[in-house]
Protein backbone atom coordinates (compact mmCIF):
# COMPACT_ATOMS: atom_id res chain seq x y z
CA UNK A 1 0.00 0.00 0.00
CA UNK A 2 1.25 3.21 -0.70
CA UNK A 3 3.13 3.05 -3.73
CA UNK A 4 1.13 1.49 -6.47
CA UNK A 5 3.89 -1.56 -6.79
CA UNK A 6 2.48 -2.00 -3.07
CA UNK A 7 -0.93 -1.75 -4.36
CA UNK A 8 -0.61 -4.13 -6.96
CA UNK A 9 1.43 -6.45 -4.39
CA UNK A 10 -1.86 -6.01 -1.93
CA UNK A 11 -4.13 -7.07 -4.70
CA UNK A 12 -2.09 -9.74 -5.81
CA UNK A 13 -1.45 -11.27 -2.26
CA UNK A 14 -5.57 -11.40 -2.07
CA UNK A 15 -6.04 -12.82 -5.37
CA UNK A 16 -3.53 -15.48 -5.17
CA UNK A 17 -4.93 -16.79 -1.35
CA UNK A 18 -8.25 -16.80 -3.58
CA UNK A 19 -7.14 -18.64 -6.56
CA UNK A 20 -4.69 -21.02 -4.43
CA UNK A 21 -7.66 -21.71 -1.67
CA UNK A 22 -6.08 -20.27 0.95
CA UNK A 23 -7.94 -19.12 3.52
CA UNK A 24 -8.39 -15.18 4.24
CA UNK A 25 -6.63 -15.28 7.79
CA UNK A 26 -3.40 -15.74 5.40
CA UNK A 27 -4.20 -12.77 3.20
CA UNK A 28 -5.18 -10.96 7.01
CA UNK A 29 -2.01 -11.80 8.35
CA UNK A 30 0.03 -10.35 5.56
CA UNK A 31 -1.53 -7.35 5.26
CA UNK A 32 -1.17 -6.97 8.73
CA UNK A 33 2.57 -7.43 8.17
CA UNK A 34 2.84 -4.96 5.84
CA UNK A 35 0.24 -1.90 8.00
CA UNK A 36 1.64 -2.12 11.58
CA UNK A 37 4.57 0.17 10.97
CA UNK A 38 1.89 2.57 10.21
CA UNK A 39 -0.71 1.82 12.93
CA UNK A 40 2.23 2.13 15.59
CA UNK A 41 3.53 5.16 13.96
CA UNK A 42 2.05 6.25 10.59
CA UNK A 43 -1.48 6.45 11.22
CA UNK A 44 -1.55 9.70 8.34
CA UNK A 45 0.05 7.22 5.87
CA UNK A 46 -2.30 4.59 6.94
CA UNK A 47 -5.49 7.15 5.98
CA UNK A 48 -4.19 7.88 2.96
CA UNK A 49 -3.90 4.22 1.76
CA UNK A 50 -7.51 3.55 3.58
CA UNK A 51 -8.86 6.04 1.33
CA UNK A 52 -6.45 4.90 -1.56
CA UNK A 53 -8.14 1.57 -1.36
CA UNK A 54 -11.80 2.63 -0.11
CA UNK A 55 -12.07 1.13 3.02
CA UNK A 56 -14.38 1.97 5.94
CA UNK A 57 -12.08 4.74 7.93
CA UNK A 58 -14.60 5.41 10.28
CA UNK A 59 -14.32 1.66 11.15
CA UNK A 60 -11.14 2.02 11.11
CA UNK A 61 -11.29 4.71 13.61
CA UNK A 62 -13.52 3.02 16.17
CA UNK A 63 -11.17 0.24 15.93
CA UNK A 64 -8.15 2.07 16.94
CA UNK A 65 -10.26 3.63 19.72
CA UNK A 66 -10.85 1.17 21.67
CA UNK A 67 -9.76 0.52 24.79
CA UNK A 68 -9.58 -3.59 24.90
CA UNK A 69 -7.33 -5.43 22.37
CA UNK A 70 -4.06 -5.12 22.17
CA UNK A 71 -2.44 -3.50 19.11
CA UNK A 72 -1.79 -6.64 17.15
CA UNK A 73 -5.10 -7.60 17.58
CA UNK A 74 -6.08 -3.90 16.38
CA UNK A 75 -3.76 -4.31 13.41
CA UNK A 76 -5.56 -7.69 12.55
CA UNK A 77 -8.94 -6.41 12.76
CA UNK A 78 -7.97 -3.52 10.30
CA UNK A 79 -6.22 -5.66 7.60
CA UNK A 80 -9.53 -7.97 8.10
CA UNK A 81 -10.93 -4.81 6.40
CA UNK A 82 -8.72 -4.50 4.17
CA UNK A 83 -8.73 -8.13 2.58
CA UNK A 84 -12.72 -8.06 2.90
CA UNK A 85 -12.89 -4.77 0.74
CA UNK A 86 -10.40 -5.94 -1.97
CA UNK A 87 -12.15 -9.71 -1.99
CA UNK A 88 -15.58 -7.71 -2.91
CA UNK A 89 -13.82 -5.36 -5.38
CA UNK A 90 -12.32 -8.33 -7.08
CA UNK A 91 -15.57 -10.52 -6.76
CA UNK A 92 -17.06 -7.17 -8.59
CA UNK A 93 -14.59 -6.70 -11.43
CA UNK A 94 -15.20 -10.21 -11.91
CA UNK A 95 -18.89 -10.29 -12.09
CA UNK A 96 -19.39 -7.17 -14.45
CA UNK A 97 -15.92 -8.52 -16.40
CA UNK A 98 -13.52 -5.68 -15.73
Amino acid sequence: MGTPDEDDFMSQLIQQSQLQGNSIQVAVEAVAEKIAPWVLGDQRRLFQNLYRLDVDEERVRYILEQKKGDLKEKTLKIAELIVKREIAKFESRKKYGQ
